[in-house]
């Protein structure tokens, strides 16, 4: 992990600053940091979250906003290629504040990246930021929460409300609204969550807060049902045991649940989103010392150990096979 002594609030201020985020709850969290201690002081503040880790529409706009100042990447990275660029053809300056090892493998060591697998995204971000800030306990509390679910830590005793955080936020969105994008669709959210930290002391949810989380505890149970309707142990081609199934939804809960359910008899979980059938998207989860990241990698995509996924759309004839048992991503 990169340490500075750098008060990073004062290298922010009256810049013109661009912050790219993830779209999951880690990623999220990192903008609503960036909302609240950033965008107060710096000159001009534009953003964007990306989805499926993918940075590279912010490469479209540096011509039209070439003035920005430096560009902050929380919960996420720019592949090296997009580093490259803005770094060296557009000389922005570029921090990086992540704990996704498949990017660090890939941009290897710089200035400026502030790598940890121990934290995630968010946290790294807002003790970086407020290094030489006193923070308000409400602030910390919502930031554990996110770091409690992003790592899964779901023998913690904040689990439970940091998987009602975690489902809260997508209570919110409106998620047939089809002139929302992931800049637009997390503002209710967003803004909640901003409105607590100006007004509360400690964390707690609203009663249609809770709601929301009671809603998204169903749709688990919902989920996990769908799942092993389209169960299978599967083999793959170095002997290692697998369960393959798909579900629309709650992937991380569903396939936390089933490699407990299978934890004697599989190494990993490969699952096949089907929100969004069209984008064929495959995601990988493991067991301890299992690393799906490489495996992820190998087809384009990455993220965590335990934790990675890549999308098939552009090999369709691979995806079927793999669907249908007979080709193996290993």
């Amino acid at each position: 992990m990169l340490n500075t002594e750098e008060d990073l609030l004062k290298k922010f201020e009256n810049k013109k600053i661009f912050v790219i985020t993830h779209n999951d709850l880690d990623g999220v969290g990192s903008h609503i940091v960036a909302r609240y201690y950033i965008q107060p002081i710096c000159k001009e503040f534009n953003y964007y979250i990306a989805g499926n880790d993918d940075t590279e529409p912010i490469r479209e706009c540096v011509d039209k906003i070439g003035d920005i100042d430096y560009f902050i990447f929380a919960d996420i990275a720019p592949t090296l290629e997009f580093y490259d660029y803005l770094t060296s053809i557009a000389k922005k300056g570029v921090f990086i504040f992540d704990h996704h090892i498949s990017s660090y493998y890939n941009i290897g060591e710089r200035d400026n990246y502030f790598f940890d697998i121990e934290r995630c995204g968010t946290r790294i971000f807002f003790e970086e930021l407020t290094r030489f800030t006193r923070v308000k306990k409400i602030f910390k509390q919502f930031v554990e929460l996110v770091n409690t679910y992003d790592l899964w830590r779901d023998t913690s005793l904040l689990w439970r409300n940091a998987k009602d955080l975690s489902n809260v936020m997508y209570g919110t969105v409106n998620w047939f609204d089809k002139k929302q994008d992931d800049n637009t669709r997390y503002n209710n959210f967003v803004n909640r969550m901003l409105d607590k930290f100006e007004y509360a002391k400690t964390f707690y949810l609203t009663p249609t807060e809770q709601s929301y989380a009671d809603d998204g505890d169903r749709k688990e149970q919902k989920a996990l049902n769908i799942a092993k309707k389209s169960l299978h142990v599967r083999t793959d081609n170095d002997k290692n045991n697998y369960l393959w199934f798909a579900c629309p939804s709650k992937i991380s809960f569903v396939a936390s649940y089933l490699l407990k359910e299978y934890r004697d008899k599989v190494e990993y979980c490969v699952c096949n989103s089907t929100f969004s059938p069209k984008d064929k998207k495959i995601s990988l989860r493991s067991q301890e010392s299992f690393d799906v990241s490489v495996v992820a990698e190998k087809y384009g995509g990455g993220g965590h150990k335990n934790a990675a996924g890549f999308s098939l759309a552009n090999d369709i004839d691979f995806y079927n096979k793999l669907k249908n048992g007979e080709e193996h991503l290993i």
